[in-house]
């Protein structure tokens, strides 16, 4: 049977998580540690660390992990104002949970947090109170590498931090939030999902003091997974469907900046007509369910759903609305196989059935017609009259619009 195609339009996109403190007026999904009974804020900042507080050492974390696979995060950071503050922060991404602490002084806070990559910042550089930075993994000691060129850590300005992953490259660009002009950046190859055991991963800030210390604030911190949910290849609004057979083809085609290859799409109902079955999926849930046959069992008006889904679980849902109407498809003659001795009469009926084989009420009328020597039959009411004297087979025909139906009877002087 002939099916017609839907193709779906309209989607509604749901977006990657974010995380997103403008300021920390409201510390809501942070978890704080090594801060004793202290908030872990002062005046609407994150306080890693404070000034005239020695061998500290403290973390926190984000309470819910996050996609790893595409990020970006941007932060601004602040010292205190003095050559020998100390020791400096990290920005970490691990899999511990949300108590993972390491140990103070030169260690960041961060030493000993396994499954874990760090963008680390380094103001005691071993005694030289320098400005530092390197990157450190899996609960390793923060190196001090790097100079970070013209950046005065100790100057006691906010920095602006981002740090974004591609799925292949780590990358790090810090500048001076008085003097734009002033930055460094630096970037790592790292296979990220294989450091951290993980996908997703918990993420946050560690910081540390010694002998010598700081009031070492994070000021403001934004993350996104880099990854934005899939859409359609196509839209604009499209009037409801109506099909006139028990099947059609649903059809949609998404894009996704991981490749429409990657996408699954997964057909649902969403409604359907009152005692209907419901309708049967050709395929679905994989990237060949981009265009699968619906069989329905019953008109009526049906709504479906398709959510095409990423590889990082970030979905685009989207409805259409088919409306199957009951259309004459055969005609069900009967009696059929009669055998009818001369001169007696048989009435025949006509039944015209849907595409379900439900009896359709309003129709165009029948008409009977019969190929036969041995009788005759009444166009309008389908009563057959056997000859008197002629025997031979009957075929005899129910016709309305384009449908035909047969039966066959055989007239002899023997039956009856």
């Amino acid at each position: 049977m002939s099916h017609q195609a839907i193709h779906l339009l309209e989607p509604r996109v749901l977006f990657a998580t974010q995380i997103a403190f403008n300021n920390f007026a409201d510390t809501a999904h942070l978890v704080g540690n090594g801060f004793g009974g202290s908030s872990i804020t002062q005046g609407n900042r994150l306080r890693l660390t404070n000034d005239n507080a020695q061998y500290e050492a403290r973390s926190v974390w984000y309470d819910a992990p996050v996609s790893i696979k595409r990020f970006r995060t941007d932060f601004s950071f602040q010292s205190t104002g003095r050559a020998d503050t100390a020791d400096g922060i990290t920005f970490t991404i691990q899999n511990v949970g949300t108590g993972a602490l390491g140990a103070f002084g030169q260690d960041l806070g961060y030493t000993g947090i396994a499954k874990s990559e760090a963008v680390t910042f380094n103001l005691y550089n071993r005694a030289a109170f320098g400005s530092k930075f390197d990157f450190a993994s899996d609960g390793e000691r923060p190196e001090i590498n790097d100079a970070v060129g013209p950046l005065d850590l100790h100057n006691g300005h906010v920095f602006k931090a981002t740090v974004a992953y591609d799925g292949t490259t780590l990358s790090v660009s810090v500048t001076d939030g008085k003097d734009r002009s002033k930055g460094f950046s630096s970037s790592k190859q790292i296979d990220l999902a294989a450091a951290v055991e993980g996908d997703t991963a918990f993420v946050g800030f560690t910081g540390g003091t010694g002998q010598f210390f700081a009031d070492q604030d994070v000021i403001s911190w934004t993350f996104g997974n880099g990854n934005s949910a899939p859409k359609l290849a196509s839209a604009g609004p499209i009037p409801d469907q109506v099909i006139t057979t028990d099947r059609t083809t649903l059809s949609t085609l998404g894009e996704d900046d991981g490749g429409e290859q990657n996408l699954t799409y997964t057909w649902s109902l969403v409604d359907k007509p009152g005692g209907a079955k419901d309708p049967g999926f050709s395929a679905n849930g994989t990237n060949a369910a981009k265009s699968i046959t619906a069989q329905f069992f019953k008109e009526g008006l049906y709504t479906f759903r398709c959510t095409i889904t990423d590889q990082d679980g970030l979905s685009t849902t989207t409805d259409v609305d088919v409306r199957v109407k009951a259309t004459a498809s055969r005609i069900l003659i009967s009696p059929h196989g009669e055998q009818i001795g001369f001169g007696l009469t048989v009435d025949y009926d006509a039944l015209i059935l849907n595409q379900f084989n439900r009896p359709m009420r309003d129709h165009a009328p029948v008409k009977f017609s019969v190929d036969s020597i041995a009788g005759t039959i009444d166009e309008d009411t389908g009563v057959f009259t056997a000859s008197d004297t002629r025997r031979g087979h009957v075929l005899v025909t129910a016709t309305s619009g384009t449908l035909r139906g047969v039966a066959g009877a055989t007239v002899h002087p023997d039956a009856g």
